[in-house]
């Protein structure tokens, strides 16, 4: 792995060499430290990477020269047993030997291409599931992230350009071990890997590895902090600020791909590959080209080594000026194309976007403009646009446009875009001058970053790391440390009223979780991409089929959308959905039968026996105990209780009508039709921190058949034909149009429900209770809690319920809140003491 040149500084055991290797590990060790401590991208297996990285690392140092790669071959063989079972392990290591001894055969180039262009093509038939294989769908995606573009560059190097055959090298370039769980995945270039392994400047490459790996997860905290807290609510930009907002934190999240991406190239310099730097502060680009150079470089480079030159170089004879043009359009085609390619390893599906689509040639059309005029002021030699001021302004218009287009590239449709946009750029003439007030301060600032400190500068020689770094990366990690502490956190929420909860473990944002039904993750990041993480898709319902596969999970555990499981049927009305009757699947892993009223719950007679206190529950999927069993949920617990601790003749029966994405639009009906016939004493209303989002998705849900609002909700119909909500309104334009009138629905159902309870002779109560991890600071019950107290409804409050305990211990799986049988254990406690204060009350 190491030449020569270097044998002398890297096998002799010198204070220097030793000092320099202890340093470095103590600084991946921080980074396993924060990533333990914040839970960074777990998907990704980060924490388990950077393990098998540690002791790969102390094992290569101890080595000799020749014998280092071993380490790095190791800590892929490594990782393979500890990320898959013994047979997936076993395709995978035979996949990256049959498919790069392939590429590697000293064939004709053309009759190779057509080779792996055969395995390829057999590979998405499979993937797609045209036909049937027996390679396991994660399998296919790991070979495919290996190989969609490393291949192509690989045996492009070795047909247009001299190496030495080491066999060794060739394995390990096809064997990142990083690779094997992260599907997207830097495209390093295997003349630069080779190079990097021979530079000579291997204590260099640990240090840059050390700090890029930090450098990476700094940049995916501080994107955490813009996700969560900056960008506002699709729901709230009603003006030129708050558009303006969310569109300038909206593109800084940009981070969270350079952070993984840097995280990626830090663990292969660790091992001695001493590869450049994968972005260049790309935010500070003075036009469109220059972007385009700065942006996942690693891309950029195979773009044009693969695509641009070939084409380039045939139609040169054109002239240069219009050879360029051409071909600069045409790798941006490519770049729609390779993408969408990408994608389709990675999700099994091919899709297309206009707006996708669109987003690529209007930035391929940008940077050809920006291109042409280069070449004509170099002809003219004009200097003007190097001087300060002119760069600077470049600067900001490059960064404004680029933040538009990138909220272009993540709506689902160009008529939403347009839509939202108008919305935003509503606003007084207050507003806008004091936006241009925030981008005359933002310019100054910017100004003087860059010319007065220099900010720009960059050593692009693979011999230098700016020394800065280490230290600003020792601090990160020390402020970062502090802000988890406990006593940090209870300061904040006690005294700032503001939680760090959201930094500690992300979370989907308001935004995200309204766009869960508005096909905002058709995409997934790729290429230079934004576009929702595997990460985000970890927390979306739709994605849990394959993430689940993929951690190991069997397919008959059901880890689907609940809608779509088999237990599930359409009801016909306003409810949407319902339980089958009778019938049991394995959902989420756990045990879910039904009754014959369609019930998950117990066996119940209609009618109610003679000193029976009957309580019925109408709720959402946490109430019904989405992943536990039926004997596991809060409410079968608190019966089990209330009847053992019973010394009287009473006995208690709560009933649960709960059913997976209901909400209170839903619950007036449900009780109508389902509960008053049970004739219980009590109707509990469930509330959740997130009721407004689901609302609103099921009124987006229903618009399109909107006899059946009218039918069964006619107050409800009312309010959207007033509002000319429509069977043709999109997502976006009802929740724009509905969010003056959060209020008025709240209040609305509380009083039906209020008054069919009184007309009953119930009593109507109501419970808010927290989901794991959900903020604790100004929680959103606050203002449902107070209508519902209007309306007449006796309020309780569970929060608290999960206080003192680890919430990654009380969720059923990574990226899904619902708590586990831990979890409806302990909120069963508050709970059942509620249900016993009101029956006190009752007497």
């Amino acid at each position: 792995m190491l030449s020569d040149s270097t044998k002398e500084s890297n096998d002799k055991m010198s204070l220097r060499n030793i000092m320099s290797s202890i340093f470095c590990t103590l600084l991946v060790a921080c980074a396993l430290y924060i990533v333990e401590l914040y839970h960074i991208e777990e998907f990704f297996e980060f924490k388990k990477i950077l393990i098998i990285a540690i002791g790969a690392f102390v094992v290569q140092f101890l080595l000799p020269s020749k014998y280092k790669i071993l380490a790095f071959i190791m800590a892929g063989l490594t990782a393979l047993v500890i990320f898959f079972s013994p047979k997936d392990a076993l395709i995978v290591l035979v996949g990256i030997i049959f498919i790069g001894f392939i590429g590697s055969l000293r064939i004709n180039y053309w009759i190779k291409i057509t080779l792996l262009t055969i395995i390829g093509v057999f590979l998405a038939l499979s993937r797609s599931h045209v036909i049937p294989s027996v390679i396991p769908d994660k399998v296919i995606t790991v070979l495919a992230g290996i190989f969609m573009f490393r291949i192509l560059i690989y045996i492009y190097t070795l047909n247009h350009e001299k190496n030495e055959e080491n066999r060794s090298m060739q394995f390990s370039y096809f064997f990142m071990f990083p690779n094997l769980v992260m599907p997207f995945f830097p495209i390093v270039d295997y003349k630069n890997f080779v190079n990097g392994a021979k530079s000579g400047h291997t204590l260099l490459a640990y240090n840059r590895g050390a700090n890029l790996i930090l450098r990476g997860l700094i940049q995916i905290l501080f994107y955490r902090i813009f996700y969560s807290y900056f960008i506002p609510s699709i729901g709230d930009v009603d003006n030129v600020l708050s558009l303006s907002q969310f569109i300038f934190f909206t593109y800084l999240t940009t981070l969270r791909l350079s952070g993984i991406l840097h995280f990626a190239v830090g663990v292969l310099c660790l091992f001695g590959f001493n590869l450049p730097d994968i972005f260049y502060n790309f935010y500070l680009a003075s036009g469109f080209d220059d972007y385009w150079r700065r942006l996942n470089i690693y891309w950029k480079d195979f773009i044009v080594k693969v695509f641009y030159y070939p084409v380039f170089f045939k139609i040169r004879k054109i002239g240069m000026v219009r050879a360029t043009m051409i071909t600069t359009i045409f790798i941006f085609i490519i770049n729609w194309v390779l993408h969408n390619y990408q994608l389709f390893w990675i999700t099994g599906t091919w899709t297309f976007k206009w707006t996708d689509f669109i987003f690529w040639m209007i930035f391929g059309a940008l940077v050809t403009i920006t291109t042409y005029l280069q070449l004509r002021n170099t002809k003219t030699k004009n200097n003007k646009s190097r001087t300060p001021i002119v760069r600077t302004l470049k600067i900001c218009l490059t960064f404004l446009t680029i933040s538009i287009m990138w909220t272009f590239w993540q709506s689902p449709t160009v008529s939403g875009w347009i839509q939202f946009m108008s919305y935003g750029l509503q606003g007084s003439i207050s507003s806008y001058l004091t936006l241009a007030g925030i981008i005359i301060g933002g310019f100054v600032i910017l100004y003087t970053l860059i010319w007065k400190f220099d900010i720009d500068k960059y050593a692009k020689d693979l011999r230098h790391f700016p020394v800065w770094e280490k230290y600003f990366n020792l601090a990160m990690v020390i402020i970062f440390s502090v802000l988890s502490l406990q006593w940090t956190q209870h300061y904040s929420e006690s005294n700032l009223h503001f939680s760090l909860n959201k930094i500690l473990r992300l979370q989907p944002n308001q935004n995200d979780e309204d766009r869960k039904f508005d096909g905002y993750y058709e995409n997934i990041l790729d290429g230079e991409s934004n576009a929702n993480l595997l990460q985000k898709i970890e927390e979306i319902d739709e994605f849990m089929d394959q993430k689940r596969e993929v951690s190991g999970k069997q397919k008959d555990d059901e880890w689907v959308l609940f809608y779509h499981s088999r237990i599930v049927e359409d009801a016909g009305n306003i409810e949407f959905k319902k339980l089958k009757p009778l019938s049991e699947i394995n959902f989420k892993g756990s045990d879910f039968r039904t009754n014959s009223w369609g019930m998950r719950d117990k066996a119940y007679l209609l009618e109610k026996s003679e000193n029976t206190v009957r309580i019925a529950l109408v709720g959402a999927s946490l109430e019904m105990g989405s992943g536990v069993t039926n004997e596991q949920v809060f409410e079968y617990l608190c019966e089990e209780k209330l009847n053992s601790n019973n010394s009287g003749n009473e006995n208690y029966e709560i009933l649960n009508f709960s059913v997976g994405g209901r909400n209170l639009i839903q619950f007036p009906y449900t009780i109508e039709h389902e509960i008053l016939k049970f004739k219980p004493d009590y109707i509990v209303v469930f509330n959740h921190e997130l009721e407004w989002n689901s609302i609103v998705k099921t009124i987006a849900q229903l618009a399109p058949q909107m006899d059946i609002i009218n039918r069964d909700n006619p107050w409800l119909y009312r309010l959207l034909t007033q509002l000319k909500i429509t069977e043709q309104s999109q997502p976006q334009e009802i929740r724009q149009k509905l969010r003056d009138y959060k209020q008025m629905i709240f209040e609305n159902e509380y009083q039906q429900i209020v008054k069919m309870c009184r007309d009953h002779d119930i009593k109507p109560i109501w419970m808010n209770i927290p989901s794991v991890l959900e903020s604790r600071v100004n929680p959103p019950y606050e203002d449902a809690v107070m209508w519902a107290q209007k309306a007449g409804l006796e309020c309780y409050n569970l929060a608290g319920w999960y206080d003192g305990y680890d919430t990654e211990n009380l969720r059923i799986a990574s990226g899904d809140n619902h708590p586990n049988a831990r979890g409806h254990e302990l909120i069963s406690i508050p709970f059942c003491n509620a249900i016993q204060t009101i029956l006190e009350k009752g007497k």
